[in-house]
């Protein structure tokens, strides 16, 4: 569907978009729409999508795009009307948004791949994650398209223009690809047969949004299990509203854990497996395990005294 000439579409990458001049009137925007939808749809929802421009800036990965549409006024400047971003599919993050979605929290996604299998966590996405600037697109197969807004207002109504900004998002992709591909002088291109398919992931609320994205093809993958983070340095998943609604959801949770981390022997990043995905984790940074090594102390005493 093509935009009428009042409205203009803009693709950033993570540094581009780092550097928008209307940051603040994004984030507004964003956060406005957020709040009024899922308000409609959960009574104690009492916050926008992002706490911060920090936060905004920061959810785009170094592979990741995202889509601007701006419409021109009459007399005055042109108003952020849509906004969306594609990039690497990251399953952790989810984590952090379960205690928002306490109703008919659920995956919209469409998969080309093998429906209702679990995505592993690539060490490409895991790269992209962390801003590594020679990760090769191609290495990741599963992207995510997030924060899908479109202003409130009833005049922007049934305009598509959501679908404009996942239609533009992945044709660019597309062309990335492509030109990844030719610009190949390696010969690493793998033929196209061994070529893992793409996926599409979107995380949403099947109450807020699910029976849109639904009707535009893309499948339901409920939520069965998440990764969360607790532990005794970090408890604030018991605190805060993500373990009771796992519980509430019928949602399996599983610990991520650095063994021996409470011992005493892991004292720095390098300590640990290269391919522990805690090594990507903040909690089990050099900086952090510094400041919980008095706590680790007091640990290895309590067992000492109870030997």
């Amino acid at each position: 569907m093509e935009l009428s000439s009042e409205f203009e579409a803009t693709l950033l990458d993570a540094k581009q978009f780092a550097a928008y001049p209307h940051l603040e009137a994004l984030l507004s925007m964003v956060n406005e729409a957020f709040d009024i939808r899922h308000r409609e749809v959960f009574a104690t929802h009492d916050e926008g999508r992002f706490g911060s421009l920090k936060e905004l800036v920061e959810s785009l990965d170094t592979v990741g795009r995202c889509c601007i549409i701006t419409q021109t006024q009459k007399n005055q400047a042109p108003r952020i009307v849509a906004f969306s971003i594609l990039k690497a599919y990251f399953e952790h993050e989810l984590v952090a948004r379960l205690a928002s979605l306490r109703e008919a929290a659920q995956d919209i996604s469409t998969r080309n791949g093998a429906n209702g299998t679990r995505t592993s966590l690539t060490p490409a996405t895991l790269n992209a994650k962390n801003g590594d600037p020679d990760i090769d697109i191609r290495s990741v197969s599963d992207w995510e398209l997030g924060v899908v807004v479109v202003r409130q207002d009833p005049q922007l109504s049934k305009l598509g223009l959501a679908v404009r900004c996942a239609a533009l998002l992945e044709q660019d992709l597309m062309e990335r690809l492509e030109r990844a591909e030719k610009g190949d002088a390696n010969g690493a291109i793998k033929p196209v047969d061994q070529q893992q398919p793409l996926t599409f992931w979107i995380k949403t609320a099947a109450a807020v949004n699910g029976s849109y994205w639904q009707r535009r093809g893309h499948k339901v993958h409920p939520i069965a299990v998440v990764e969360a983070e607790p532990s005794w340095w970090c408890p604030e998943l018991l605190k805060n509203g993500v373990a009771a609604t796992c519980t509430e959801l019928y949602i399996l949770w599983r610990t991520l854990h650095l063994t021996g981390a409470l011992t005493g022997r892991i004292t720095k990043p390098s300590d640990t497996p290269a391919e522990d995905i805690c090594n990507y984790l903040p909690r089990f940074q050099e900086d952090a395990l510094a400041a919980n090594r008095g706590f680790v102390d007091k640990v290895i005493s309590f067992v000492q005294r109870k030997k």
